[in-house]
């Protein structure tokens, strides 16, 4: 069944996700600077600002009787198998950045439908920024009362990959050395909304991630006129899976979409 002629009103649901992701970042900013954190299990930190964030998030989009599946509360795959669409959200995507203070640092939520997402919205938190994009809608930031339309142009005159400021590795650094790239380091989800914007062409992810982390940033990717495929069978990202973690891919942005490099990956048997 297309989600067009389901009973969502998608209007009403960017509407909800922009308002939940505009209190994650009032919230997450309310606890800036605090280094209080814990660890969770995979090593990975949390602080007062992720749960601050969660439950402000929460509180908005429970509002639209949606299921929600986020990072501090994951939903488990017998009860997301059965819905028809449910709420995907990191509460606060690049927490090792929020803790350091470089700004780095996202709101993500994401509708997903069966196995696709049909809406995302990332919030910045430092400055107010939004970012969102319904499927088939195009992809928008909003700052403000302004809201700018993003087409993924770029005037860089050499590729720019953006390449994580904590995760990085060694066969990231390998692919962006064998196609000759400039490199702009950027945390978190915005990572993907450099690349709707222009400021940057192209974004290897050889290490791991789960769906909440590229999500909303994957829909706003598409709609501004990228791409975002798995390494694995060069095909767009799917959600909703049994075991939540992505497959490595790489993301590029519309000025790369039937280039070089493009062709190379779609071509390559190498990057698995």
């Amino acid at each position: 069944m297309s989600y067009q002629h389901s009973s969502l009103d998608l209007k009403t649901l960017l509407s909800c996700a922009l308002s939940a992701a505009d209190a994650a970042n009032k919230a997450i900013m309310q606890h800036y600077g605090e280094m209080e954190h814990e660890l969770k299990e995979d090593g990975s930190p949390l602080s007062k600002a992720d749960l601050a964030a969660h439950g402000a998030i929460c509180k908005i989009l429970e509002e639209e009787s949606l299921a929600i599946c986020s990072e501090e509360s994951i939903l488990s795959y017998e009860k997301r198998c059965l819905l028809e669409a449910f709420w995907l959200v990191d509460p606060l995507d690049g927490t090792k950045d929020f803790l350091v203070r470089n700004g780095n640092f996202t709101t993500n939520i994401a509708l997903v439908y069966g196995d696709e997402v049909i809406l995302g919205v990332i919030g910045v938190p430092v400055n107010g920024e939004l970012y969102y994009a319904i499927k088939g809608r195009g992809a928008y930031k909003k700052l403000g009362d302004k809201i700018f339309a993003l087409k993924g142009e770029s005037e860089n005159k050499i590729p720019i990959a953006c390449d994580s400021i904590h995760h990085s590795t060694e066969k990231i650094q390998e692919f962006i050395n064998a196609h000759q790239l400039e490199t702009r380091k950027i945390g978190s989800a915005l990572k993907f909304c450099a690349l709707a914007s222009g400021a940057v062409d192209i974004y290897p992810r050889f290490n791991g991630s789960s769906e909440w982390d590229s999500a909303a940033g994957d829909l706003i990717v598409r709609e501004s006129g990228g791409m975002v495929l798995s390494i694995l069978d060069k095909r767009p990202l799917k959600y909703n899976k049994s075991d939540l973690r992505n497959p490595h891919f790489i993301a590029f942005g519309k000025n790369q979409i039937g280039g070089e490099i493009y062709q190379k990956f779609l071509t390559s048997k190498d990057l698995a």
